[in-house]
């Protein structure tokens, strides 16, 4: 049996590194009362039992998905993804979480923040997770926040979002959360 020298099986490393991909944004123009508004969120696959909603999209450069047959307002459940273009407002990741972070602790002061494992699309690219547990009447979330680059060279903030009425809704539709992010590309 032949077997390669170590010194050869270094050289074949750098072709195992995962190859960077630019980020799954689709970007529309939307024509509005006043003009034309530009929008553009990730594009995510919904999993399995899971569908995606068109009539949601827009409003907040978002694509949201729901259990198969539901509404996004009767859904015990819901993920979506959002984009939010790199324009100054944050620097940084660290710098667009803490804002976002900020909104949600301002509405409701007693959410609890619970920093969990980091999470990583299909590329490899690092997510930060963090479930919220509300302190009162908002919804239990897991949030993983990242930052990509699309293929003009725009770099985004990256917000994946599943949001449930109730603890045991956001415990059944973790699995799917999980698969949809991990197949993020």
């Amino acid at each position: 049996m032949t077997r390669f020298p170590p010194l050869a099986a270094l050289a074949l490393l750098p072709l195992l590194a995962p190859i960077p991909a630019v980020a799954q944004i689709t970007k529309a123009v939307i024509p509005t009362e006043m003009g034309f508004e530009p929008h553009w969120w990730p594009e995510i696959a919904a999993p399995a039992g899971w569908s995606a909603l068109d009539d949601v999209r827009h409003e907040n450069n978002c694509k949201a998905l729901t259990p198969a047959g539901q509404t996004f307002r009767d859904a015990p459940a819901v993920i979506y993804a959002c984009a939010t273009r790199r324009d100054g407002d944050a620097d940084d990741l660290t710098g667009f979480l803490e804002q976002d972070q900020a909104k949600f602790l301002a509405d409701d002061p007693g959410l609890k923040l619970e920093r969990l494992p980091d999470m990583a699309t299909a590329v490899g690219a690092p997510l930060t997770l963090y479930r919220q547990t509300p302190g009162k009447g908002a919804n239990w979330e897991l949030v993983a926040y990242g930052q990509e680059v699309d293929a003009d060279g725009q770099t985004f903030f990256l917000t994946f979002v599943l949001s449930a009425r109730s603890p045991e809704a956001l415990a059944k539709s973790q699995a799917a959360y999980r698969a949809m992010v991990a197949a993020y590309r």
